[in-house]
């Protein structure tokens, strides 16, 4: 069986012979005979050599993450049908491809990548951004899980959800298109990502699983742990509910944990699998280290060079994989639907009866202000909020208008804050969002007892996000899986 090799679409060869990436960048210069072989593999939808020769020079491309090589064609039509249901085009490949490339023998994998739109590249942000278009992004994703899937013998769809970066602009009517705004968005992105998803949007995404899935096709379903980012919270959850209500036989249900983000996040996936076990799932849990998979894993997840730089993403996955290997948890029978049902917005820590007036310390963006704004205004409809923010934070506050809000800056040094702080006679808020909202909790209520400030609050329930002291005396993360820690 003749090998058949894929140009990866992030590369570039231009007339004198360079090889370069759409997010910049020069690879290598071609001689006249690999410039050749290169502008043939790009042109095809896939090449296969002519001879020797053209094999060892495709082969040496593919090991530089320049193309990739297919898999056999001649694989048993009898393989077990699974599904793998994946936040955005590249997480099943860094978080399970090992298993994935060792199975493809026996079992036909289907990518079902949640996300379908996205603007985001590795490049996003900098300046001269070359590939700031949403259609030029979305279409980029799709072929490069086009290849992955190639690698795998298997198939791929996107159901067209939005990427976290657009859901964020969308309600501001900001140009999702335009450089600038993304490079002036980038923090409450992030906050945004941080942040547990809204109901919209997990209802919104069960719709299109269930409106375009045939679930009964399908021997198993491998969905993520849900780890690290809004995004992939979302797809747990909607997977679990769309299961839950399918109305057919349920597939057998793996979950997978989310790498990097279960290194990025200790402890994470443990706390999930804790909250599964107390709603009454059986667990069975099984690791495979990459072994032999090792380079095909490598090439697999350096298809997805538009969002990553593929040596730096490869360290990291490389380091998380050492440690524990992949990691597949197979679930006796599906939790309640309502397992994550989403919190309010707002923990109203104060009485409604408070005070007519609160201060409310924004240290860093909200990210959902259009839906914190009116959630505060539920839980405190007499007052007035003087909001007191870092310029981040005030530019997302200062886009809804409201006659019961002020906006001043927050000092620019820490004793000046305290000094803020110290001369309030009323109830205080602390806007504590984030990767970072542990120790920003910590911090302003060492503030408070300074200051003896009433109260403090965050929109992501103050008490849930401190730090539970363990035997040993650190400072452990918060039971809630629903945390941050990811990027965009």
């Amino acid at each position: 069986m003749r090998t058949r090799f894929l140009a990866n679409p992030n590369l570039r060869l231009n007339a004198e012979g360079r090889l370069g990436e759409l997010t910049g960048g020069t690879l290598a210069t071609l001689d006249a005979a690999d410039a050749a072989l290169w502008r043939r593999l790009q042109q095809a939808v896939e090449l296969t050599p002519a001879d020797e020769d053209e094999n060892g020079r495709l082969s040496a491309f593919a090991a530089l993450g320049w193309c990739v090589e297919a898999a056999p064609a001649n694989l048993p039509v009898t393989r077990r049908p699974v599904l793998v249901a994946e936040p955005h085009m590249d997480d099943a490949a860094f978080s399970i491809g090992a298993h994935m490339l060792s199975l493809r023998g026996a079992y036909v994998f289907t990518l079902v990548s949640a996300i379908g739109r996205s603007n985001f590249t590795r490049s996003a942000g900098l300046p001269g951004n070359p590939l700031p278009s949403t259609c030029e992004v979305s279409a980029l994703r799709t072929v490069e899980s086009r290849l992955a899937a190639a690698m795998l013998a298997g198939h791929h769809l996107a159901l067209g959800f939005e990427d976290a970066p657009l859901r964020h602009l969308r309600p501001y009517g900001l140009e999702a298109d335009d450089p600038t705004v993304i490079a002036r968005e980038l923090s409450a992105i992030g906050a945004f990502v941080g942040r547990p998803p809204s109901s919209a949007d997990v209802e919104s995404l069960e719709t299109l699983i269930s409106e375009t899935v045939d679930l009964s096709r399908y021997a198993e379903v491998w969905l993520p742990l849900g780890l690290g980012h809004t995004d992939h919270v979302a797809t747990r959850d909607a997977w679990l509910k769309a299961l839950s209500r399918a109305g057919t036989p349920v597939p057998t249900v793996r979950l997978y944990e989310d790498l990097p983000y279960a290194a990025r996040v200790p402890g994470a996936a443990a706390q999930v699998l804790a909250r599964l076990r107390a709603a009454g799932c059986r667990i069975t849990s099984a690791q495979l280290d990459l072994g032999a998979a090792q380079e095909a894993k490598r090439r697999l997840c350096g298809v997805y060079r538009s969002q990553f730089d593929p040596q730096a993403i490869w360290q990291e996955l490389l380091a998380a994989t050492k440690r524990q290997g992949e990691t597949l948890h197979t679930l006796d029978r599906l939790p309640d639907p309502d397992l994550w049902r989403p919190r309010p917005a707002t923990a109203a820590l104060l009485p409604a009866s408070c005070p007519r007036t609160l201060a409310l310390y924004a240290l860093m963006p909200s990210g959902r202000w259009t839906e914190d704004l009116p959630a505060l205004r539920a839980a405190y409809p007499h007052a007035r909020i003087d909001v007191y923010a870092a310029p981040e934070a005030a530019a997302e506050c200062a886009r809804l208008a409201d006659p019961r809000l002020t906006l001043s800056p927050l000092p620019d040094k820490g004793l000046d804050t305290l000094r803020l702080l110290a001369r309030q006679n009323r109830a205080t808020l602390g806007l504590l969002i984030g990767p970072r909202r542990w120790q920003q909790a910590a911090r302003l209520l060492g503030l408070a007892r300074l200051a003896r400030v009433y109260a403090f609050a965050s929109f992501a329930e103050l008490v849930s996000a401190l730090p539970a002291q363990a035997e040993d005396g650190h400072a452990q993360p918060s039971l809630d899986p629903d945390t941050a820690g990811g990027r965009p």
